[in-house]
């Protein structure tokens, strides 16, 4: 996972390119442990933070 900003300026963490696809039942605790951590920063700072979320190139 890494994090990445686009030229919409929207952050986010992504996985890295062909890292093995991870469903959401399939989850590691782990890995939502990962996902957690800064996710629950993000809203400690008052802001928005979805740990699932479709991008705009996603069908």
């Amino acid at each position: 996972m890494y994090a990445k900003t686009p030229g919409t300026g929207l952050r986010f963490f992504a996985d890295a390119p062909r890292a093995p696809t991870c469903t959401l039942p399939l989850e590691s605790v782990a890995r939502r442990l990962l996902k957690l951590e800064p996710a629950n920063a993000a809203r400690n700072a008052g802001t928005h933070a979805e740990l699932e979320a479709r991008g705009p190139d996603d069908t």
